[in-house]
């Protein structure tokens, strides 16, 4: 879900798992042409309008935006971006898959997904473990967002998913917005009570950090 708006000048890059949805709204609602908003239609009651946006995709990592805009708006545009704990994002996509299986299919038998939805899956189990990988070995594309190929940060501002409202606040205050509170979208696939923790064994804990080195390292994310 990509924002560049001209008429606020900034540029709001989302990746995977981060709120983003929400994020998109927010921001979103003070685009107007000639911006471009993708993600069209309704989430959950809010509505998103698409603008000026055929040929850019849902996710565009930041390098592909750059190339379509002029050096000097790439350049003068604040760059702003939602930034996630990497061990808390590969739980968020676990429950998202799960709530997802109605339109996608089943990916876990009843009793797996029954002690994942419980917070009381045994980390050793190898059906959960298999599932697991897939999502870890998924979590590189999410560190495109945040850097180069040279390790040099994308945005000008990062939105920590751990502090999003009042980060938000800050981002608008850069860019010259009017705050408003923050919808909370998608958060029906997990509860605002799971703790990620628990989740993982050692081998599970060094997967993760060993695909997401960069962004752990640069935020000082803790397990």
């Amino acid at each position: 879900m990509t924002i560049i708006s001209h008429s606020h000048k900034f540029v709001y890059f989302k990746p995977r798992k981060v709120a983003g949805s929400s994020l998109l709204v927010a921001f979103g609602q003070h685009c107007r042409h000639p911006d471009i908003v993708t993600a069209p239609g309704n989430t959950e009651g809010f509505f998103r309008n698409a603008m000026n946006c055929v040929g850019i995709p849902t996710h565009t990592y930041p390098e592909k935006i750059k190339a379509i805009m002029e050096p000097v708006l790439w350049d003068a545009y604040t760059k702003v971006t939602c930034v996630r704990n990497p061990w808390d994002v590969a739980i968020s996509m676990l429950f998202w898959k799960i709530f997802r299986e109605h339109k996608q299919g089943a990916v876990f038998s009843d009793d797996v997904r029954s002690l994942i939805l419980n917070q009381t899956i045994d980390p050793r189990n190898e059906e959960y473990r298999a599932q697991m990988q897939i999502i870890i070995e998924g979590l590189p594309r999410n560190n495109h967002f945040y850097f180069d190929t040279c390790g040099k940060p994308w945005a000008d501002f990062y939105i920590r998913y751990e502090n999003l409202q009042a980060d938000f606040d800050h981002a608008c205050d850069l860019i010259g917005l009017e705050t408003s509170e923050l919808p909370k979208l998608k958060a029906k696939a997990r509860g605002l009570d799971v703790d990620y923790r628990g989740f993982y064994d050692e081998t599970l804990k060094n997967m993760v950090y060993e695909k997401a080195a960069a962004t752990i390292d640069f935020f000082d994310y803790q397990f």
